[in-house]
C-alpha cells in the first residue's frame, strides 16, 4: 500500500522538496495553482508525492463510532488517506442510521453532504419521471452518494431511499470546508481524488452520448432507407435491372 503527501512547491522552498525526495519519497501528480500567481507571488504548484507503507494499518483498526478502517479504505474517494488523515475525516462528519423506506435526501433539495454508506443498500431514482419515478441506480456498503452536489454546491439531481437498515458516514459541506480553509492534506486528497472520478464519469457520460446520437442516426438512416424502398415499390422511379439483389 502507498501513503501520500501534498506540497506546494515553490521557487523558496524547492531544497525542501528535494529533501523528501532524498527520503524516498517520489513525484506522482502535479496541479499549477493560479491563485499565487494571481496574487503576485512566485508560481506554485501542488505536488503529489508518493512513497510505500512502512506502517500499515491494523485490519481491525477503528475509528470513532467503530467504523472500520478496512472499509475505508477501499472507498476510492479515500484512496490515499492516512489512519490519522481517516479519523481527521470521521471526526467532523457523523454517523446517521435509516429504516427500509426512509427518504435520505429528495431530489431538488440543497443540503450538501457527502455520504459513505457503511452498511445497507440505497436506491437512487428520478420522481419526476414519470408515474413512481424512474430507477437510475442500487448502491451499497463503500459506495459514495451525494458527490455531485457537495462538490458543484448545486442541488440533488436524484432522491435517495434506503431500501433496508443504513449506517452512513455524512460528511457536511461545513466540515470539509473548514478543512479545506485549514489547508488540511485530507482536504486536497478527497478533491483531488474527487477530480478524477468525476473525470472518468464525464468521459464516460460523453461515450454513452455519442453512441445514443449514433444510434439516432442509424435510426433516421433505416427509415429514409424504407421510405425509399417503398417508393421504389410504388414505381416512383425507373429501377437499375439490379437493384434489389
Amino acid at each position: 500500500m502507498s501513503i501520500y503527501r501534498y506540497e506546494v512547491v515553490t521557487a523558496g522552498n524547492v531544497e525542501r522538496v528535494n529533501q523528501l525526495l532524498v527520503r524516498g519519497w517520489k513525484p506522482s501528480r502535479e496541479m499549477p495553482l493560479e491563485t499565487a500567481a494571481r496574487a503576485g507571488e512566485l508560481p506554485a504548484a501542488l505536488v503529489v508525492l508518493e512513497r510505500a507503507d512502512t506502517a500499515p494499518i491494523a485490519p481491525t483498526a477503528q475509528l470513532a463510532g467503530g467504523i472500520p478502517v478496512s472499509l475505508l479504505n477501499e472507498v476510492p474517494l479515500l484512496d490515499g488517506l492516512t489512519h490519522e488523515e481517516l479519523a481527521e475525516l470521521a471526526g467532523c462528519g457523523e454517523i446517521r442510521r435509516y429504516a427500509a423506506d426512509d427518504v435520505i435526501f429528495e431530489q431538488g433539495s440543497q443540503n450538501a453532504c457527502l455520504c459513505i454508506i457503511l452498511n445497507g443498500d440505497i436506491e437512487l431514482r428520478l420522481p419526476s419521471a414519470g408515474v413512481g419515478g424512474a430507477h437510475i441506480m442500487q448502491i451499497g456498503e463503500r459506495d459514495v452518494f451525494g458527490e455531485s452536489s457537495f462538490f458543484s454546491g448545486g442541488s440533488h439531481a436524484a432522491e435517495a431511499t434506503a431500501v433496508n437498515d443504513v449506517e452512513l458516514l455524512a460528511i457536511p459541506r461545513a466540515g470539509f470546508d473548514e478543512l479545506l480553509q485549514a489547508s488540511r492534506p485530507v482536504a486536497w486528497k478527497i478533491a483531488m481524488n474527487a477530480a478524477g472520478i468525476l473525470g472518468v464519469r464525464l468521459q464516460e457520460t460523453d461515450d454513452w452520448l455519442s453512441e445514443l446520437l449514433q444510434q439516432e442516426e442509424d435510426a433516421r438512416i433505416a427509415q429514409s432507407w424504407h421510405r425509399f424502398r417503398e417508393s421504389a415499390g410504388r414505381g416512383g422511379f425507373t429501377a437499375h435491372p439490379f437493384f434489389g439483389t
